[in-house]
């Protein structure tokens, strides 16, 4: 017989990732014990489907129940139409990551962390299909 897995709440902070680096440093900051923190890529506006691919996101965000939003190094473009995208329904506030300094404004969890327990390099990073 197999036992019941209990799957984990799904955090109601959504990230918006088109920079590997920034996604993983942004995560590490967000991320909090037995909670799911979903990742997602920014919606690809050169495609001819655009607006499926904004729709897409926005689905996304909505079914996790997102009430905060981070954009880590995605273009204008994808973060306007996101924006206007999910605040079309009801107001959820955007942060956008642009670079590593921005991720000091993050606020993060009141556990303590070792600042040496994970370093990585810039070659280490892989993106998943």
């Amino acid at each position: 017989m197999l036992a019941a897995m209990k799957c984990p709440p799904i955090s109601d902070v959504f990230i918006f990732a088109d920079d590997a680096r920034l996604a993983a440093q942004l995560s590490c900051a967000l991320a909090r014990p037995g909670v799911y923190l979903p990742v997602c890529d920014g919606p690809r506006l050169q495609r001819p489907d655009r607006d499926a691919e904004v729709i897409r996101r926005h689905n996304a965000a909505a079914r996790a129940r997102t009430n905060n939003a981070y954009m880590a190094g995605v273009s204008d473009e994808s973060f306007e139409a996101m924006c206007e995208s999910l605040n079309r329904h009801r107001a959820v506030p955007f942060h956008r990551i642009s670079s590593p300094s921005d991720l000091d404004a993050v606020p993060r969890s009141a556990r303590k962390r070792d600042p040496d327990a994970f370093r990585w390099a810039q070659s280490a990073l892989a993106s998943g299909c």
